[in-house]
């Protein structure tokens, strides 16, 4: 009887030992889940090139395994939920002061732009940039900012507005934290935004179905070049032509100038004197002009695309070739291999001329090279 007796109460003190580090362990997760900080989270991302799908693959020895890694290679990439319920869940906790609230105008290009100041600008200030879940930034891509239904949240903002579309203004670094904001207008300056880049190049990946598509598309356009598997591996080169509306009023009024086939020709041949085995992929709102000009066995045309599914392709290959306007601009930043710009945009003396500074450094990023 007494063996029994210590048997028992030997069970019940490994139950009892067994229970205290299951609630230990129990408390421990949760307080880690309470003291999450999205902010936080933000500061500790590392610098990477997440959308890239070729500089991820430098030892690729031949096409049929390039083409097969463009169509299997996924990104560890968190979708968030737009349904209506996590809306409200988020708008309830919104602190409805010391808040950013960017000006959406403009195309994707500019709506990059936009979000990318009010989000430089807001890290400065410790505050909070504000979406709606209808914007494009959030709809393609996954932004760090509070999502508000709440039409009020951004209704007693002080009002800030540039003074020049494509250079930096220092005042807005000096402004007073503890305030809401509202800045108006376009931002085309990366010095609003270098300072965060890292933590851009995190929010700027493109949605699961949206780079999955373009994927698919890159890897259908590689089969038709069947090499030996000797050869290096193919550099892939973005040649953005934006001519369409820029040739006509109000834009041409406005200094708008296109590239002509002198600097097209001049980028491109700096590509093939630098890599072997070099392709172009030509997007453009005039592929017949590109389809008359821009020819070669070493051409690929992007068309019948949506904007998002293009900026993605444009984001996953190696090197960019620019000519004017945002969508291009964001496209050889998400890229992030070497970029050509056409220097030459604006017409002397003209209304867009003075929207730069007076060097043009403030609107393009350090490093790209002006032709």
């Amino acid at each position: 009887m007494i063996k029994i007796c210590r048997l028992s109460v030997r069970r019940f003190c490994v139950i009892l030992s067994v229970s205290a580090v299951l609630v230990i362990l129990l408390l421990q997760i949760f307080n880690r889940q309470n003291s999450f900080n999205p902010r936080q989270k933000a500061l500790s991302l590392p610098q990477e090139k997440t959308n890239t799908v070729v500089q991820q693959f430098p030892l690729l020895t031949d096409i049929t395994k390039q083409v097969n890694d463009f169509l299997h290679y996924s990104p560890a990439v968190k979708t968030k939920s737009i349904a209506k319920g996590n809306l409200e869940n988020k708008t309830t906790n919104l602190n409805h002061t010391n808040v950013v609230c960017p000006k959406f105008t403009g195309g994707l290009g500019n709506n990059l732009f936009q979000y990318a100041a009010a989000y430089g600008l807001a890290r400065r200030l410790n505050a909070d940039v504000v979406l709606t879940p209808n914007t494009n930034i959030y709809q393609l891509f996954q932004p760090v900012a509070r999502i508000s239904t709440d039409p009020n949240v951004c209704s007693k903002v002080k009002i800030i507005k540039e003074k020049q579309a494509l250079a930096f203004d220092e005042s807005f670094f000096n402004l007073s934290p503890g305030r809401d904001y509202k800045f108006i207008h376009y931002l085309q300056s990366w010095k609003y935004f270098k300072h965060v880049e890292a933590e851009l190049r995190h929010q700027f990946i493109f949605r699961g179905d949206v780079i999955a598509r373009a994927r698919s598309q890159i890897a259908n356009k590689l089969e038709r070049f069947n090499v030996s598997s000797k050869m290096k591996p193919n550099v892939l080169v973005n040649i953005h032509v934006r001519r369409g509306n820029y040739l006509i009023d109000p834009f041409a009024t406005f200094g708008y100038k296109v590239a002509n086939m002198t600097y097209i020709n001049k980028a491109k041949k700096y590509f093939m004197d630098k890599y072997e085995n070099v392709i172009f992929f030509v997007f453009s709102n005039d592929m017949k002009w590109c389809k008359e000009n821009i020819k070669g066995l070493d051409i690929v045309y992007i068309e019948n695309n949506s904007r998002e599914i293009d900026l993605a392709i444009m984001s996953l290959l190696n090197h960019t070739i620019i000519t004017v306007g945002t969508f291009g601009y964001w496209a050889a930043w998400l890229c992030n291999g070497e970029t050509l710009y056409f220097a030459d945009i604006a017409k002397i003396g003209s209304q867009f001329a003075k929207q730069f500074s007076a060097d043009k450094k403030d609107y393009f990023y350090p490093g790209w090279i002006g032709m």
